[in-house]
């Protein structure tokens, strides 16, 4: 096998491994120069073997055949925010209010409440009308379930998050 079969490999069952990870996550795993990281994950979208999602400051790495909700999942919990919110909501399924959210993640309100309607735009959560305030609960907690068990989801170390989740703010 040529050296660059070997690196195709290796970035395609990392992608496998980690559904959603970003450039940084890769390069930091393999140890790829941001160039040489380039040069391969370039060819691998050209030949079809991983999907690409592109947005400003972030671009997120999926195997090819990975349903559009699964990604939508796995991509929000690779970020530490949705990560904490998304799992505060998982270990309560009767839902949470949104002040009851923000007392366990120690965010701002803002920060917050930009999250759940992003959230709520991907159709991980909905909100439930409680007694005059709105309850939000995950949407399908057996296919949240189901996705965790069939990718073996492992989080990126917290460092690592929340330099990511700055970055993709600017």
């Amino acid at each position: 096998m040529i050296k660059g079969d070997i690196r195709h490999n290796q970035i395609l069952e990392i992608i496998h491994e980690n559904p959603g990870l970003n450039f940084r996550d890769i390069m930091r795993i393999t140890g790829f120069k941001n160039g040489v990281l380039s040069y391969y994950v370039n060819k691998l979208e050209k030949w079809n073997r991983v999907t690409v999602i592109r947005k400003i400051g972030s671009t997120r790495f999926f195997p090819k055949d990975i349903p559009e909700s699964e990604s939508s999942l796995l991509e929000m919990l690779r970020r530490p925010t949705p990560y904490d919110i998304i799992f505060q909501l998982f270990k309560n399924p009767d839902g949470l209010t949104m002040n009851e959210i923000i007392k366990n993640s120690e965010k701002s309100q803002s920060t917050i409440s930009t999250y759940l309607q992003l959230l709520l735009s991907k159709k991980i959560i909905i909100v439930r009308l409680g007694e005059k305030k709105k309850i939000f609960v995950l949407k399908n907690m057996s296919e949240f379930r189901y996705t965790i068990q069939k990718y073996n989801f492992k989080p990126v170390s917290k460092t690592i998050q929340n330099f990511n989740e700055m970055f993709e703010s600017l």
